[in-house]
C-alpha cells in the first residue's frame, strides 16, 4: 500500500472562519484538490481557533483549589484553573520547572532555543496529566503557542462529533466523503513532541486483527 503525505498551508485561522472551505481551497491550490481515498488530518488547534475556543488569561479568576495547586506546582493559578475546568480528573503532576532549576534536568540538552524554553516554563513550569473525555492529556490540551498574545486555546469537546461536522461540511463543498482525523501535539518531557489522534469520523480508528498473522 502506498501512502503519500501532503502538508497544507493555511492562513491564520480566526474565530468564525469556515475551516472546511479553507482546507478545500488549500487542497485545490497546493495538492490538486481532495480525491477519493484521501484522509484528512486536522490539528485540533485550528479547530479551536475557528470555533472561538480562546480564552484571555487576564479574564480567568482562579478558584481556591487552583491557587493551592499552583502554589504546590509552581504554575500560574489562572492556567491551573483552566486545566481544572477542562478536565475530568487530575492524574499526576510533573514539576518540570523544579527539575530544571535543581539541575536534575538539563534544559540545554532538550531545547533548541533555551531562552524561549525558559520563557515557556514561566507559564507552565509543571505538567499536569489529566483525564479528559477518557483520554490522557498534558495540561488538558490547553496551549499558549500560536495563539494571540495573552490568550490560550482550549481543545473542543466531543472531538469525534467535531470531526463528523467537518467531514459533513467538506462533503457539502466537494461531494466527497473524506474521512477526518483530529490530531493534537503533546510534549511529554524526555520523549519530545508526539502527535496523537484525538478524534475521527469516517474511518475505524482501531483495526481488529485478532487471529490475523503479524506479517
Amino acid at each position: 500500500m502506498k501512502v503519500e503525505l501532503h502538508g497544507l498551508k493555511l492562513p491564520e485561522v480566526k474565530p468564525g472562519d469556515d475551516l472546511a472551505a479553507m482546507i478545500v481551497g488549500a487542497a485545490e491550490e497546493q495538492a490538486g484538490g481532495l480525491k477519493p481515498g484521501d484522509v484528512l488530518v486536522v490539528a485540533s488547534k485550528a479547530l479551536s481557533k475557528a470555533l472561538g475556543l480562546m480564552v484571555r488569561l487576564e479574564d480567568v479568576r482562579p478558584s481556591r483549589e487552583a491557587v493551592k495547586l499552583a502554589e504546590k506546582t509552581g504554575g500560574d493559578p489562572r492556567h491551573v484553573q483552566l486545566i481544572l475546568e477542562n478536565s475530568d480528573r487530575l492524574l499526576l503532576a510533573i514539576p518540570f520547572g523544579g527539575l530544571v532549576r535543581s539541575g536534575i534536568v538539563k534544559l540545554e540538552k532538550m531545547a533548541e532555543d533555551v531562552k524561549r524554553a525558559r520563557e515557556a516554563l514561566r507559564f507552565a513550569s509543571c505538567e499536569l496529566a489529566v483525564e479528559r473525555e477518557k483520554q490522557i492529556y498534558s495540561n488538558a490540551g490547553i496551549d499558549f503557542s500560536n495563539s494571540p498574545e495573552g490568550y490560550v486555546t482550549i481543545p473542543p469537546a466531543n472531538l469525534d462529533g467535531v470531526a463528523k461536522a467537518l467531514r459533513s461540511r467538506i462533503k457539502d463543498l466537494t461531494g466527497l466523503d473524506v474521512p477526518v482525523v483530529i490530531s493534537d501535539t503533546e510534549y511529554w518531557f524526555f520523549l519530545g513532541s508526539l502527535d496523537f489522534a484525538r478524534g475521527c469520523s469516517g474511518l475505524r480508528p482501531i483495526a481488529r486483527k485478532l487471529g490475523a498473522p503479524d506479517l
